[in-house]
């Protein structure tokens, strides 16, 4: 789906987001790694170790993206923290 063939992700995917200004797209994969590609150069610019999970949602003004785990801020092209879910909270899917 992503990247050129030596870069193609061979992990089963979970979950993708396309962030509302097209820029970029956020896959997850079910062992709970989070990556961020750019759309246009189908390059990963950014990832995370097990903070992914099976939903994902950007706002509208595609400056964060919600996962199952936390919330991020994706403005900068890096995934940085913004909060936490609650590990009591199962969370199954989100929308903005």
């Amino acid at each position: 789906l992503l990247g050129s063939a030596r870069q193609r992700v061979s992990r089963q995917v979970a979950a993708i987001a396309i962030s509302p200004d097209s820029r970029r797209v956020a896959v997850s994969d079910t062992i709970g790694n989070l990556e961020l590609w750019d759309r246009a150069s189908m390059r990963r610019i950014a990832s995370r170790r097990e903070t992914g999970g099976y939903s994902l949602a950007f706002s509208p003004d595609s400056t964060r993206l919600a996962s199952e785990l936390m919330l991020w801020s994706v403005r900068n092209d890096t995934f940085e923290p913004i909060c936490a879910i609650p590990a009591e909270y199962q969370v199954i899917g989100q929308q903005f």
